[in-house]
């Protein structure tokens, strides 16, 4: 903390962090909108739903490619003989 240095305010002064006070970061301490909320909550049911969409796609195509796969191979020993 003691080398690290704010360059705001965009005045060009460079102040260290250790001389800031809590006032100095009240325009960072932002509250979240309904609609922030929402959006949050929206996109986090989003990407489960895809994510449980594409384990099911994927966990099919594996069980299609290992059923080929014997399938494949009882004919290949039925052609054998």
């Amino acid at each position: 903390v003691e080398g690290m240095e704010c360059s705001l305010p965009m005045d060009g002064r460079r102040i260290s962090l250790t001389q800031l006070s809590k006032d100095s970061f009240r325009e960072c301490q932002a509250t979240l909108t309904l609609t922030d909320l929402l959006i949050i909550i929206f996109s986090g049911i989003s990407v489960s739903v895809v994510a449980i969409m594409t384990s099911f796609f994927l966990a099919s195509t594996v069980h299609c490619f290992q059923r080929w796969s014997k399938g494949t191979k009882g004919d290949e020993e039925e052609s054998e003989e």
